[in-house]
């Protein structure tokens, strides 16, 4: 069965009391536009399409209980008599559609109202009017220009000049779209939302700005609702909403595909978020309660912005501004960096470009974030607390406080990181690591500014460089000490740095005291640096390695250790002539490589053991016994004045390589006490004085010998010589090879009245070779041979060799002991002017032009005088033949005559017993 009702040709229907159409089940339908007018009440039963208008007028209310549907406008009026006398209501069953699609829509019923019973849909082309109040017990969804293209679609709450209208969604949703809106009446939806959106993508206009569609501050005061969302793909400008304006609204949301402005005069809201891809940028005065922003594009805040809850930033590009922002938490999230100014309680920031993230905060700040490109700058004029969730810098890291940095999560940086806990310096900024923080800066180099530390956590630079000091410029203590700033052990311990440096040049003392190997492990380099003093106190300290510089003294009370590297101390760093170091009695300096000392003066009671190099720039004077001890070398380049003996080993580990060194210009004083140098070679530009006491020169391991112009391993020149005074110079010892001379000449030797050489490692000998040379009075003892060559001057002189003596040249003595466990033989030219005294193991055979005061020989065999030899008296005892040549060449074999005894030549062995080199003998050859 159809129940349709159909109507033709611009139907008009009127009735001075009710019109009811029904048709239940299939509804009502018009070829033409269609007039109801009634003077009690209109109800359809069902829905209701016309192919052009719909106009319905009663004076006592309007019932509809299906779609209205018309191709032009739709005029709806249930109190066209505006006289309250009946049920006067616009009523709207649920799920009610309203649509004109080319029309507008006006609904209205001046004293009974609309109610939509239930969901309710408004659509239109040109506009859609409601001028009456509106209560909707379901969504409401309004759109007055469905066709997006003209510009025409304006919905309308009430009428400019009319009776204040109210829209009442009774806490459900409305929604709207129009090219414009105007709301005379109040808009209440409860703990709903209402949204508004530019059907033509046109620009939005807030408060005093004006855009293709505006929403007036008066507009915005007349809205209630949880949320008033702002929707379009055109640019938002707000501009002077007030509090009052926005009281109404808990949360305004703007979401567009453009820019969003705020500018002129300030804005309030209570909540404010904002969702977009074309920036955000704050030029005026913004208040909120919280802020919530996000976009694609970059977010300029560039005028106070205040939230007194929290602020969260979210840039697809980059967060900068100059404005002040306010608040109480503040998340920034970026991709290409992050530069404010804040006066947050906390922040926590997220970065994922290449850009910084700059955060200038008045007040107090806690921070967390990570910005894994680039550099991360926290500043504060008060405390900055990094929270347990930590920060993170691809890039360097900065942090700046007045009132200390406290450090409650992890910390890591990727580059140079300078924290300063004190940035007034007034000594109330600490830094402080919690035992749940940490610092790492990978490889990087960090610098700590604070009044005082406290390291709980762990802090680390890798192959980096950490550099601590006091804000203040106070004192520190280390290890036991205490100071300005304290560092104790277990804080040491939870360094791990290549370098540390304490302190700089214009701060205060630093004393250090009991530092354990294990408190300084992790450390490669210790830099202490101080404007006044450093002092080693009380218990030992070790360290990997150490370097010490201050203006002032450096004092080292008790042992010190550097048990991987060097020892580099620089006192007077500031050249005032007033900085010395100074090495207590009792105690030892230690290092497992280089000792390098500067200062004005050196005062070294205690011992200086060095696993490598030693050198002293300063003017070394000690009280005691002075000990050296280096394994790669000493260098002396300040001169020493030392009330005791002097020890030094340049070569203490045996390795070869550590030679001793003393600049010119520079001098070495016992003031009468015996001076011992052991190294692997000698470089003598300065003084050695030993004065009345021994100076000992002597081979740390094999290795000849060279004096004067000789060659050797190890060399000592004539002008070397020049340079030591000594009651006697020992040369020489256990350890050397053997030692040659040549061309030593008196002024050489002007301050060493004896000369000792020492070749007594087995097998090794004393040869002179080359040009005759001069001494006042010489010693040789030699495992094997003592050969002169080239003649000697020398007043005494005692030969003691293991082996043979061999005289030759041209020679001048005053006196001459000599003592050989084989064969004496003396060539050539010698003079001895008082005694000569000859023992010899074996032979003694005397050849040559020899002018010889009292003369004493025992020989084991036989004794060979030639016919040139002369003496005042002769003492021969020999266990063999004595034999006395006449031969005026001086030959030995004496064509068979008896010699002394009548003997013939015992065996009739031909040049002294037929033997060769002298005796015949080839014991061993001549070395060279």
């Amino acid at each position: 069965m159809n129940d349709r009702i159909i109507f033709f040709t611009n139907p008009t229907l009127t009735s001075a009391g009710s019109i009811i159409l029904n048709s239940p089940t299939v509804g009502m339908e018009s070829s033409d536009s269609i007039t109801l007018n009634a003077g009690n009440a209109i109800l359809l039963t069902n829905g209701l399409v016309s192919n052009d208008g719909i106009v319905m007028n009663a004076n006592n209310g309007i019932t509809l209980n299906g779609d209205v549907t018309s191709a032009s406008d739709i005029v709806l009026d249930a109190d066209a008599n505006g006289i309250a006398d009946g049920s006067d209501t616009l009523t709207i069953s649920s799920g009610v559609t309203i649509e004109t699609t080319n029309g507008r829509v006006d609904l209205n019923s001046e004293t009974g109202g609309i109610v939509a019973l239930g969901a309710l849909t408004l659509r239109a082309t040109d506009s859609i009017l409601v001028d009456s109040d509106l209560d909707a017990f379901g969504n409401l969804t309004i759109n007055s220009d469905t066709d997006s293209n003209d510009g025409t679609g304006l919905f309308e709450l009430g009428q400019v000049g009319g009776t204040v209208r109210t829209l009442n969604t009774h806490d459900n949703l409305l929604d709207i779209v129009a090219h414009e809106v105007a709301f005379t009446g109040f808009i209440n939806t409860g703990t709903a939302s209402t949204t508004i959106t530019s059907s033509t993508n046109g620009t939005i206009g807030v408060g005093l700005s004006i855009g293709n569609m505006t929403i007036y501050q008066d507009e915005l005061s007349r809205m209630t609702s949880a949320e008033l969302i702002l929707s379009s793909n055109g640019a938002v400008t707000v501009e002077g909403v007030t509090a009052s304006d926005s009281q109404n609204i808990g949360k305004i949301i703007i979401d567009t595909n453009s820019g969003v402005n705020f500018t002129g005069d300030s804005s309030t809201f209570h909540l404010l978020t904002i969702n977009n891809s074309s920036g955000i940028n704050v030029s005026a005065v913004l208040n909120a309660t919280d802020i919530d922003f996000s976009s694609t594009g970059n977010i300029d805040i560039n005028s106070a912005t205040t939230a007194s809850g929290n602020i969260a930033f979210n840039s697809g590009g980059s967060i900068n501004g100059s404005g002040l922002i306010h608040g109480n938490n503040l998340n920034t999230s970026s991709v290409n960096g992050t530069n404010i100014q804040t006066s947050v309680s906390s922040v926590s920031f997220n970065n994922s470009g290449i850009g910084s993230v700059l955060i200038n905060n008045t007040g107090a700040l806690t921070a967390t974030g990570s910005n894994s490109g680039g550099l991360v700058d926290l500043t504060s004029n008060d405390l900055i607390t990094v929270g347990a969730g930590g920060v993170s810098a691809g890039g360097a890291l900065n942090m700046t406080a007045s009132k200390g940095i406290t450090v409650n999560g992890a910390v890591v940086a990727g580059g140079v990181t300078h924290l300063n806990a004190d940035s007034n310096a007034d000594g109330t900024g600490d830094f402080t690591i919690a035992v749940a923080g940490s610092l790492d800066t990978g490889n990087s180099d960090s610098f700590i500014t604070a009044n005082d530390l406290v390291f709980n956590g762990a802090l680390s630079s890798g192959a980096g460089t950490i550099t601590i000091q006091v804000s203040d410029n106070g004192t520190i203590g280390v290890g036991n000490a205490i100071g300005d700033m304290t560092i104790d052990g277990a804080e040491l311990q939870n360094i791990t740095s290549a370098n540390l440096v304490l302190g700089n040049l214009l701060g205060g003392n630093v004393v250090v005291d009991g530092v354990t190997p294990t408190n300084s492990a992790g450390i490669g380099t210790v830099f202490i640096n101080t404007g006044g003093n450093i002092d080693f106190n009380n218990n030992a300290s070790s360290f990997n390695a150490l370097n010490l510089t201050a203006n002032g003294d450096i004092n080292v009370n008790t042992d010190l250790t550097t048990v991987l590297g060097d020892f580099i101390a620089v006192a007077d760093a500031d050249l005032n002539l007033s900085g010395n170091f100074s090495l207590a009695g009792g105690t030892t300096l230690s290092s497992a490589n280089d000792i390098v000392i500067t200062a004005e003066f050196i005062d070294l009671i205690g011992n200086l053991v060095a696993g490598g190099s030693i050198g002293l720039n300063g003017n070394t004077q000690t009280s005691g016994p002075l000990i050296i001890s280096a394994n790669d070398g000493i260098i002396i380049s300040q001169n020493i004045n030392n009330n005791g003996n002097v020890l030094i080993d340049a070569d203490a580990d045996l390795n070869g390589v550590g030679d001793f060194e003393l600049l010119a210009g520079i001098l070495i004083d016992s003031q009468g006490h015996d001076i011992s140098i052991t190294a692997n070679d000698f470089i003598i530009g300065g003084t050695i004085n030993s004065g009345t006491a021994t100076t000992s020169l002597s081979l740390s391991v094999g290795g000849t010998i060279g004096i004067g112009d000789a060659a050797g391993d190890a060399q000592i020149s004539g002008a070397e010589l020049q340079n030591i005074s000594a009651s006697n110079l020992i040369i020489g010892g256990a350890n050397n090879d053997g030692i040659k001379v040549d061309n030593v000449s008196l002024a050489n030797i002007a301050n060493l009245p004896l000369v000792t050489l020492v070749a007594s490692k087995t097998g090794k000998d004393i040869r002179f070779n080359g040009n005759a040379s001069s001494f006042n009075n010489i010693s040789m003892i030699a495992a094997d041979d003592i050969k002169i060559d080239k003649g000697l001057t020398a007043q005494q002189v005692s030969l003691n060799a293991g082996d043979d003596i061999d005289l030759k040249g041209l020679s001048s003595f005053v006196n001459l002991e000599a003592n050989a466990g084989d064969d004496i033989r003396i060539k050539g030219h010698l003079t001895v002017s008082t005694e000569t005294d000859l023992v010899a193991g074996d032979d003694v055979t005397l050849k040559g032009h020899l002018d010889l005061g009292d003369l004493t020989i025992n020989a084991g065999d036989d004794i060979s005088i030639s016919r040139h030899v002369t003496a005042d008296t002769m003492d021969l005892t020999a266990g063999g033949k004595i034999k006395r040549h006449n031969n005026d060449k001086g030959k030995d074999n004496d064509k068979g005559k008896d010699n002394d005894k009548g003997k013939d030549n015992d065996k009739g062995k031909d040049n002294d017993k037929g033997k060769d080199n002298d005796k015949g003998k080839d014991k061993k050859p001549d070395k060279h």
